[in-house]
């Protein structure tokens, strides 16, 4: 009766050590070794039967600047595979502007979760945008390799930014593509940019001149929502599916003070399953990192008055 949802009383959950009747010291030390500790926020809201930390916008949309620019957002999946269709045939090469300084790839990999490649230039402004997209969705691990290759024949990038977090298939395609010998005298050893995110990452220095380091999501997203707001990095009109997990980014701080970055589902009820726009663009953050960071020449207001 009492654990019943009515429409005028809101249902809380009871902490788990007030229930006297099948909660045991076990139980509560096999909780801190399953959430990795008293701190976790796991273990705050389902044991101990707290509420969560609130959650805010990293991403307003009016911070996006959005532009008018051609733009693609390719798919192939097992679906495609199933059917005997080839992945040069679904997906196609669209040239990119003639005057760009520079351009990079940034892979999110997966097998089951999809692969996020996005092909970014930079252009004489030093401003990047996103100019295609290609999602590959349950495909091999050597056909996401030659598409790779396939891609990189074609538009010729500086470096390629790529996900070797454990579990995604990034690292062992990274060492094929490196030393295997279908790639030799492509220079992949010095394109590619392993990403983990697991790790901690050189963030700056303190007042001393000590090292001060930062998970790699955290610092990375950081990093592109400075970008994005002082419009260094552009989306284009028709990138729907970009703007709306961007303005979707959310960050909330643990129990231990650490700020932890995430996807909100379109509903708002939680984190999205599909964060891996977001983890491209992690990728190509920490790609870039050794760029010198806002080189633009400030425009000054007209002085107003005297000044001594």
């Amino acid at each position: 009766m009492l654990d019943t949802q009515t429409p005028k009383f809101k249902k809380y959950r009871i902490p788990a050590p007030n229930n006297v009747m099948g909660y045991s010291y076990e139980n509560y030390m096999d909780d801190l070794r399953k959430y990795g500790g008293e701190t976790d926020d796991r273990f705050q809201n389902l044991v101990l039967g707290r509420h969560g930390a609130a959650a805010y916008q990293v991403i307003p949309r009016e911070s996006i600047t959005i532009e008018t620019y051609p733009f693609t957002n390719q798919r192939y999946s097992s679906t495609n595979v199933n059917k005997g269709v080839k992945w040069d045939i679904v997906l196609t090469r669209t040239p990119l502007p003639n005057d760009l300084r520079r351009v990079m790839f940034a892979i999110d990999t997966g097998f089951t979760d999809p692969t996020v490649i996005h092909i970014l230039g930079q252009d004489k402004k030093y401003i990047w945008r996103t100019y295609h997209r290609y999602r590959l969705t349950r495909i091999d691990f050597n056909e996401q390799q030659n598409i790779i290759h396939w891609l990189d024949e074609f538009y010729h990038p500086s470096n390629i930014a790529i996900d070797i977090s454990a579990g995604g298939g990034g690292a062992p395609m990274m060492h094929n593509m490196v030393s295997g010998d279908p790639y030799k005298g492509r220079g992949y050893n010095k394109k590619f940019i392993g990403v983990q995110f697991g790790i901690n990452v050189l963030a700056g220095y303190n007042d001393d001149g000590d090292e001060l380091f930062q998970e790699t999501k955290t610092y990375a997203a950081t990093q592109l929502a400075a970008m994005i707001q002082e419009g260094r990095l552009v989306f284009s009109e028709i990138d729907n599916e970009g703007i709306s997990q961007m303005e979707r980014v959310a960050k909330k701080r643990t129990m231990g003070g650490r700020d932890v970055f995430f996807v909100l589902s379109e509903k708002g009820s939680g984190a999205s399953d599909d964060d891996h726009i977001l983890a491209s663009y992690i990728c190509f953050i920490i790609g870039i990192k050794e760029e010198p960071i806002n080189p633009f020449i400030r425009r000054l207001g007209k002085p107003v008055g005297q000044y001594t």
